[in-house]
């Protein structure tokens, strides 16, 4: 088994916050992996990409040839474009078709997108081009489908005190996969996680955490929206309620 990836974004999307999570899946199911990426001009704005290469043998390379990659997935569609030919013949494009304009001369969207059509129309195999979303926030729900291998890396990122957009993904893809597969044994050193995360003082990871307990319990607490990064009383009421299930969940389990 061999699998060539390439990633490709805008900095400040999640790029190598996805390589990392893809690593680490790759790590505990036994696999072999070499990663490559170019990250310098992130803080600019500018183009970054990371090559995966994942198999069940020794690998040689760090780079995916031009023409042999099993997908190339894009959070910005410009991005999706120049790496495109990265694509084999039977691979497979996942790309955002929303752009983030960061040069003057950024062509039309519907430009990019014809030019990705033609592209890979070219290679010999359209698969899927468009909707995955964009920004730091939607960039790690791309690895939903890896499943329950990626829980580990997830939950060092809700430990991640420094960065409050990567507890705010994490919680955000934890929802992702409870919503495909939502045992409760699964999320066991997760869910204490997540409750921490609910009195967490930045809304928006409040709102992802509030989110990934609703998906995995299917109960709804109801936190509404508060207009500002402070914590309401009502949420304060909804975290004990949360934290009470899992009391009960606990005792159900036993």
């Amino acid at each position: 088994m061999q699998a060539n990836l390439v990633l490709a974004g805008v900095g400040g999307q999640g790029i190598l916050s996805i390589a990392q999570v893809i690593d680490r899946a790759a790590v505990a199911a036994g696999l072999h992996l070499k990663q490559a990426e170019v990250h310098g001009m992130s803080q600019r704005g500018g183009a970054v990409d990371s090559h995966l290469r994942l198999s069940d043998g020794p690998i040689a390379s760090d780079l995916v040839p031009i023409g042999a990659a099993d997908l190339v997935l894009a959070v910005e569609p410009l991005e999706a474009l120049r790496h495109a030919h990265y694509l084999k013949p039977d691979g497979m494009l996942v790309a955002s078709m929303t752009p983030l304009v960061n040069i003057a001369n950024y062509p039309p969207l519907a430009e990019v997108l014809a030019r990705i059509q033609a592209a890979i129309q070219q290679i010999g195999d359209t698969r899927r081009a468009g909707g995955a979303g964009s920004r730091r926030e939607s960039a790690v729900n791309e690895l939903i489908e890896i499943g329950p291998a990626s829980l580990s890396a997830l939950e060092a990122a809700l430990d991640d005190e420094a960065n409050q957009y990567r507890k705010m993904n994490a919680a955000r893809a934890i929802a992702g996969i409870a919503r495909a597969d939502n045992r409760l044994a699964l999320y066991a050193n997760l869910i204490p996680k997540l409750l921490l995360r609910l009195r967490d003082p930045r809304r928006h990871v409040r709102i992802a955490a509030n989110q990934a307990l609703e998906a995995i319990s299917g109960k709804s607490v109801g936190f509404r929206e508060p207009e500002d990064d402070e914590i309401l009383p009502d949420e304060l009421e909804a975290g004990a309620r949360w934290a009470a299930w899992w009391d009960e969940v606990k005792q159900a389990v036993k």
